[in-house]
């Protein structure tokens, strides 16, 4: 495993597309790829089976929660939920050093934690604009 993702690391270092478009998801596909190869399990699979039973007995009342909103509060709850779902995967040690903080801390804290509008990139307003010629 480790020499192969080596050369493949290397070959990106010289050839940045050489297997598709260079973005951290593909790096993480490329990684996810070569521990498959080697039969190496999924070192997260049981954390993500626990973080996806919680979040399946939450999802209904989320979902009811949205359904409860007008059209364009429930498009900022929605952009705003994408984003606190962001936070973990700002990658294992940052999220580790919050649970470790806060071991309550999930998705409702997260999105607490959101920076106010405008936002470092904010296109929001424009895209809520294109969103509703869309939906008239």
């Amino acid at each position: 495993f480790r020499q192969k993702y080596w050369n493949k690391l290397q070959t990106l270092r010289q050839q940045p597309f050489a297997y598709g478009t260079l973005t951290v998801r593909s790096l993480l596909d490329t990684r996810e790829h070569c521990l498959n190869e080697f039969n190496f399990p999924d070192p997260y699979s049981k954390v993500k089976q626990r973080e996806n039973g919680v979040a399946l007995r939450c999802f209904p009342g989320v979902v009811r929660s949205l359904d409860a909103l007008g059209w364009e509060e429930r498009q900022l709850a929605l952009v705003k939920g994408l984003l606190a779902g962001n936070v973990f995967d700002w990658g294992a040690k940052a999220v580790s050093a919050v649970l470790e903080s806060d071991p309550y801390f999930g998705f409702e804290e997260a999105k607490r934690k959101l920076q106010e509008r405008p936002w470092l990139v904010d296109s929001y307003s424009e895209w809520l604009q294109r969103l509703k010629i869309t939906v008239e």
